[in-house]
């Protein structure tokens, strides 16, 4: 988040002020239909926010933001961490770290309990993080937690860098200090330079790759370190940004549902105004032009709590929830910002035995799968009888389907929301050991959509059987 000095106008404006560039970089990037649902529902709330759901002391909460969400299989509870604003005596802010817990599906703001700062600023003067600290972002690298997140030695919110503290618990915290291998702000930053953060780390084999806002290019750069020694860092992409356009507040993860890594970024515009997500060609190029992003959220009014700016995401992607920040102050981006969460659409892989995949029909049966197929039991689903079907529905902008093709396979049909059959031809001269896939754009990236696959009763002329072999349906 930038400028946490609420009594400041935004900082991002009146730092490209101060350095001649006028106005923010204007919003570039895709002017596509919204694809986030937002929930009516505000998760943590600032003191203007109506109606204020969480915290008798919402009047004296200036602002809420930055949320990092982590909830993983078999938890029994989400964790969220964020920034939050509280005014000290002197009317400057007193950004803090703080911990909140949801036992229930992360959605309703008042199972949000067990609030707590978590980190506190350093008591040593000169330290780089003795005025403010904020944004975290937490990973988890074996049994031990690692928080990295923006500090300054400056009330006003310039200079500022990104540090580094560890846990056992996810609660309490040791200081690491300062982490290593990343610019420094100018020595002329107290009013030229606001300096880097708003970092996202996000773990990859044995490699920490952290995304971070640089107020210098007003666009995301990234280092990297190894999960052993994940405090020194090494910036790559010869320190050049990685995004193509401006971006800001960065949130990255991982997606392999086409096999291979693809770096998902969400991000917020300068103007605070859009959240847009983007898929990287690779790890150190996101091309987030027109052609190449799409809208997540805007800010429409909608919602008192975020009726003016929406940014500094935090999301969820395998449950398709993301958890962001607003307000409703006209002239500022960033203060009095309260948490909300909206629903997108998810990027999963749902096997033929889930739990959301309806069958009919009487003659599906299982079989062995020659790849690690992800139908339960390392299986695919199995028929030849005309007219067994799969139904799934999903939200999302593609759905793909992975099959297996061979000489004793039939034609399958497939049809969205009831939509005229469209065949699939599953024959090969031999049997394949590798998934054939299917792809199609769904009719609605916001709406619900029903997707059916049956066995049609009809074959290819060199196919000696009706078979249709599925593994796994993927949603992006």
């Amino acid at each position: 988040m930038i400028g946490k000095k609420t009594l400041l106008l935004s900082l991002s404006t009146a730092l490209l002020a101060i350095m001649g560039c006028g106005e923010p970089p204007k919003d570039n990037v895709v002017q596509d239909e919204s694809v986030g649902v937002a929930e009516n529902a505000m998760v943590l709330s600032s003191r203007l926010a109506t109606p204020s759901l969480l915290f008798t002391d919402a009047p004296t909460i200036w602002s809420q933001y930055s949320p990092t969400v982590l909830h993983e299989p078999g938890w029994d509870r989400y964790r969220m961490y964020f920034g939050r604003n509280n005014p000290n005596a002197s009317g400057y802010s007193a950004d803090r770290i703080w911990l909140s817990e949801n036992f229930g599906d992360g959605l309703n703001g008042s199972q949000w309990i067990n609030t707590m700062m978590v980190l506190d600023i350093n008591p040593l003067p000169n330290t780089g993080e003795s005025r403010l600290i904020h944004d975290p972002t937490v990973v988890k690298i074996n049994n031990t937690w690692h928080m990295y997140y923006t500090g300054t030695d400056d009330a006003n919110g310039l200079c500022n860098r990104i540090f580094h503290a560890d846990s056992a618990d996810g609660v309490n915290w040791t200081r690491r200090g300062k982490v290593t291998g990343l610019r420094e702000p100018d020595t002329t930053c107290l009013t030229t330079d606001w300096g880097i953060g708003h970092a996202s780390a996000v773990i990859y084999g044995t490699t920490v790759y952290l995304y971070f806002f640089d107020a210098k290019t007003f666009k995301v750069h990234l280092a990297t370190a190894s999960t052993s020694t994940p405090h020194n860092f090494a910036m790559q992409n010869s320190g050049l940004p990685v995004t193509t356009e401006a971006a800001m507040n960065p949130d990255v993860y991982v997606s392999t549902i086409t096999g291979s890594p693809v770096f998902v970024m969400t991000y917020n515009s300068p103007d605070y105004k859009k959240l847009y997500q983007v898929r990287g060609a690779s790890t150190t190029y996101f091309n987030n032009t027109t052609t190449n992003s799409y809208l997540l959220h805007s800010a429409t009014g909608t919602y008192s709590w975020e009726a003016q700016h929406v940014g500094m995401p935090g999301c969820l992607p395998k449950e398709g929830k993301c958890f962001y920040a607003g307000n409703s102050l006209v002239s500022d981006p960033v203060g009095d910002s309260s948490i909300s969460v909206l629903r997108f659409p998810i990027e999963a892989e749902e096997a033929m035995s889930g739990a959301d995949v309806k069958k009919s029909g009487t003659g599906w049966y299982t079989d062995n799968c020659t790849l690690p197929c992800i139908y339960s039991g390392g299986k695919v689903l199995v028929s030849n009888a005309t007219n067994n079907s799969v139904e799934l529905d999903v939200i999302g902008k593609y759905i793909s389907l992975k099959y297996f093709r061979g000489p004793n396979r039939g034609i399958a049909y497939v049809s969205l929301n009831g939509s005229a059959p469209i065949p699939i031809d599953m024959y090969a001269p031999t049997y394949e050991s590798s998934h054939t896939t299917a792809t199609y754009t769904l009719p609605s990236a916001s709406s619900q959509t029903r997707v059916k696959v049956w066995v049609s009763g009809q074959k290819n002329a060199a196919s000696n059987n009706y078979f249709v072999v599925l593994d796994h349906f993927e949603v992006r």
